[in-house]
């Protein structure tokens, strides 16, 4: 929920709200009936409910019984007021308030970790809780207000009552009108089952017949279902939760379990992100440090103690290596590199944008200590965490060639690339971080569905790095087609020097290189000019004077990069 949010749901039944003193939907029914039959004289018949379906040959119903108890709507509402808004007695008791959970519910949806709230409670105690956060919360209690509502994506927060709101005579309390939702409130209850993970507390699934055949029917598993549990669950209970693999969560009380929740997850944002303004601060720092050759010194200490930062965050401590890997562990962990090398990634960028020739050994030996290994790595390790920790290497690598490109500083690029030497397991040989560090070893094909929002399976990781990397380069480039050409240009820029060196050490002929966005379909459709033919069309215009050339690259030659370039042409290697 840390990690990934808004992609979480919250269940809640009447177990909830009995804490604070509301009754249930069949308390209040039970004691209409009794009001009933008092009204009528009745008063030594033990089963009331038995009395009434023989007296009216009916079942019980809440509007009926309100009906029969009083004629106009304000006495109506008289009556139900009493069942769920407090007295000053029972105020003073803090009965009918908003509880301990329900606060932090609405402190979940404060920090945007939950933003659709689901409950067959018919109070307004989770919506008092949210107005007291300072949230208005989207209330659908019916099924004509589904299509008015704003898109549960778009909204702030989503409170869906599936059996109506006290002051709404249509709530269902019976079995029957419990059993079948309307076709429009199904819908939206589908997409909330299939769009999000669950967290479910409060409830026992007895009653509600529809809600558990909506929970039954949905077929998808893409994100958790965590299932609180206070007691024995019933048969109910049991069979949803083996249908949807959940995790049961046994909890003293609901107070207690979300209390704890939001502790644990302020304990995370407190380990993964830095200060907000850290990053900032430190960028900030280094463009003070990188003007002035006297602050050699202290850009050297600046970069040196964040790089040992992130080394101790990035520890089998933070980052456990024997654990299981699934969608969900995947996305977490991803984000928490992504936070635990924000700030050193900033420094990354300004620094090779900006060094001055005397700074420039700095970025090739931060790229060293973070690529190198962190323990004893062998490929025996899972195949997802051991490409995984090699991630914000890969971060890095990028974000500071990226600015090497974007500079037109390719003899940094040149150090970073080929001299910087990434030893990716103990016993293997150490080699350039182009052939050491790519997408497809941090990345595996099969972990590209994890992906979200992306346009194409092949490049879904690279479309992931075009926009964790977008932020970092606002400065450097503000605009977003300026954004695009610098990303285009480095990974193809990367792609050939990477077939080059691989050729070179198997002393080979043939060109095999990894592609990247700069031959992804929405990139060939929407150019006028690929950055294929740019930078072909740049180093034919150049000859040997190109810089790319004179910083070492392909031997210094346009000879041997027309021949990668016609190599991996031949061989269609970007195709592949």
């Amino acid at each position: 929920m840390q990690a990934q949010k808004g992609i979480y749901a919250v269940l809640l039944g009447s177990g909830i709200s009995r804490s604070a003193g509301i009754p249930t939907g069949w308390d209040i029914v039970e004691d209409l009936i009794e009001r009933v039959a008092r009204a009528q004289g009745v008063t030594s018949e033990p089963d009331r409910v038995e009395w009434f379906r023989n007296k009216f040959h009916e079942e019980p119903n809440y509007s009926r019984l309100l009906g029969a108890l009083a004629k106009s709507p304000a006495e109506r509402n008289q009556i139900l007021r009493r069942y769920f808004e407090p007295n000053d007695e029972e105020r003073e008791q803090g009965l009918k308030m908003p509880t301990v959970a329900h606060r932090e519910i609405a402190a979940l949806v404060t920090g945007n970790y939950v933003r659709v709230i689901v409950t067959t409670n018919f109070d307004r105690l989770m919506e008092q809780a949210l107005e007291a956060a300072g949230i208005t919360p989207t209330v659908i209690d019916n099924a004509e207000k589904i299509e008015g509502a704003m898109p549960l994506t778009h909204s702030r927060c989503t409170v869906i009552k599936l059996n109506g709101d006290y002051m709404d005579i249509r709530i269902k309390n019976t079995p029957e009108e419990l059993a079948k939702y309307d076709e429009r409130m199904d819908t939206i209850l589908d997409r909330v089952l299939d769009d999000y993970g669950l967290v479910i507390c409060g409830w026992s699934a007895d009653y509600d017949i529809a809600l558990e055949s909506a929970i039954s029917r949905c077929s998808s598993r893409r994100f958790t279902t965590y299932w609180a549990a206070k007691g024995a669950l019933s048969d109910a209970a049991g069979r949803l939760i083996e249908l949807r693999k959940a995790e049961v969560i046994k909890i003293a009380n609901a107070d207690q379990f979300f209390r704890e929740l939001n502790e644990k997850i302020s304990a995370l944002e407190q380990l993964d992100s830095p200060h907000p303004l850290t990053a900032q601060v430190a960028v900030a720092t280094a463009k003070r440090y990188l003007g002035e050759e006297k602050f050699e010194i202290q850009l050297h200490d600046l970069v040196t103690r964040e790089t040992s930062r992130l080394l101790d965050n990035l520890s089998e401590k933070y980052f456990p290596y024997g654990q299981g890997m699934d969608e969900e562990a995947f996305v977490a962990r991803m984000s928490r590199y992504e936070a635990a090398t924000e700030t050193l990634l900033g420094l990354m960028i300004i620094g090779c944008y900006r060094s001055k020739q005397y700074q420039v050994r700095l970025w090739p030996e931060v790229l060293k200590r973070i690529g190198n290994p962190h323990g004893d790595f062998t490929r025996s390790f899972e195949s997802v965490i051991f490409g995984q920790r090699l991630y914000p290497a890969l971060l890095l690598k990028y974000g500071g060639g990226m600015a090497s490109v974007a500079a037109g500083d390719y003899r940094n690029l040149y150090s970073l690339l080929v001299e910087t030497k990434i030893k990716v397991v103990n016993d293997r040989e150490p080699e350039p971080s182009t052939t050491a560090l790519t997408v497809g070893l941090v990345f595996e094909a099969n972990e590209a569905r994890w992906f979200k929002n992306t346009r194409s399976e092949r490049f879904a990781a690279n479309e992931h790095l075009f926009e964790v990397l977008r932020m970092p380069f606002g400065e450097i480039c503000p605009q977003d087609d300026e954004y695009k050409s610098c990303f285009d240009r480095f990974e193809y820029f990367l792609s050939l020097v990477y077939a080059d060196l691989v050729a070179k050490k198997r002393v080979s002929t043939y060109f095999s290189a990894p592609a990247g966005l700069f031959v992804s379909e929405p990139r060939l459709k929407l150019q006028e000019k690929s950055i294929i033919d740019i930078v072909n069309e740049e180093a034919k215009q150049q000859g040997d004077s190109w810089p790319p050339f004179k910083a070492g690259f392909f031997d210094g030659s346009y000879e041997r990069f027309e021949k990668v370039v016609k190599g991996c042409d031949e061989n269609d290697a970007f195709r592949r």
